[in-house]
C-alpha cells in the first residue's frame, strides 16, 4: 500500500491503548489475535520468499484479508472519532478503504484462490469429472 497509519498491528495495538478500548477484554483478545496474525504472516513469507508457484498467492491473500480485519478493528476502537477525519492524513479509514483496493489489484483474491486450489490442493484434476455424475467420480 501507499502508506499504513501507525504500522499495522502494532499500530493497532497502539490505538487500542490511547482510545481506552484496550480495557474490553474481548477487544484485547481480537487485537492479539490480528497481531499474532501479521507476525505469522511475516515470518512465514520471509520463510517462502523467492521459492515461486502458488507461495506468492497464499502471502497475497492472506495478506490483503489480514489487512482488512485490522483497519476493521482499528474504525471499531476508534468508535465516533473514525468519522472525521483529515483527506491529508493516512487514517484508518483511508487505510480500510486502501486495503479493499488490494484485494483486486495484483490480482483479485478470488484469483489467488482458484491459484492456490489449482497449483497447491492439486484442485485442477477435478476438471476431468466434470461430465461424470457424482456417484461414478472415482473416490
Amino acid at each position: 500500500g501507499r502508506f499504513r497509519p501507525a504500522g499495522g498491528a502494532e499500530g493497532l495495538v497502539e490505538l487500542a491503548r490511547r482510545t481506552g478500548s484496550w480495557a474490553d477484554a474481548a477487544t484485547r483478545d481480537r487485537v492479539m489475535s490480528l497481531y499474532v496474525r501479521e507476525r505469522v504472516l511475516r515470518l512465514t513469507t520471509r520463510r517462502y520468499a523467492g521459492r515461486g508457484g502458488a507461495s506468492g498467492s497464499v502471502s497475497k491473500l492472506a495478506g490483503s484479508v489480514l489487512r482488512q480485519d485490522i483497519a476493521d478493528e482499528a474504525l471499531r476502537c476508534s468508535g465516533m472519532a473514525a468519522q472525521a477525519w483529515d483527506a491529508e492524513q493516512p487514517s484508518w479509514v483511508a487505510e480500510l478503504l486502501e486495503a479493499r483496493s488490494a484485494t483486486i489489484y495484483g490480482g483479485t483474491s478470488e484469483i489467488q484462490r482458484n491459484i492456490i486450489g489449482d497449483r497447491l490442493l492439486d484442485l485442477a484434476q477435478e476438471d476431468r469429472f466434470r461430465e461424470v455424475p457424482w456417484n461414478q467420480v472415482p473416490r
